[in-house]
């Protein structure tokens, strides 16, 4: 392969990679923000279900 066309497919694939990290940060800090505003406001976070669930005190 020629060095000439062999940059660009390490570019894509570094480019890739980085779109694919970038996407797993985000998806993952969406559910930690998820469960901790759910625990900030008094609630206890169903891992299994996935699910907040709020107590009603009265």
């Amino acid at each position: 392969m020629a060095l000439r066309t062999v940059k660009p497919l390490i570019k894509f694939v570094a480019l890739a990679l980085a779109l694919l990290v970038c996407g797993l940060l985000g998806w993952r800090l969406v559910r930690f923000l998820e469960i901790d505003s759910c625990l900030d406001s008094g609630g206890r976070y169903d891992y299994e279900a996935n699910v907040c669930v709020l107590s009603e005190q009265g």
